[in-house]
């Protein structure tokens, strides 16, 4: 099990043009997201008060974003 921060996940839908309505997030994830360890798709989604445990995923700083904003818009 890995818990991801819904703010970077957000974030990250967002930019990629992905659905973000918290119906259709669901969804979406279960398409995009997959194990970094064995490549299966997303099993369980739930909102959790846990830290996030996965943190090389997504963008390190808000340079890390910004560049990833920048190569999105081509």
């Amino acid at each position: 099990m890995s818990i991801v921060s819904a703010w970077e996940a957000a974030t990250w839908f967002r930019l990629h043009r992905f659905s973000t309505s918290f119906d259709g997030f669901g969804d979406s994830a279960y398409e995009h997201f997959r194990c970094t360890a064995c490549n299966a798709k997303a099993g369980t989604l739930r909102p959790t008060e846990e830290r996030p445990t996965v943190t090389t995923f997504f963008p390190a700083d808000e340079k890390g974003w910004k560049m990833l904003v920048r190569r999105l818009r081509g």
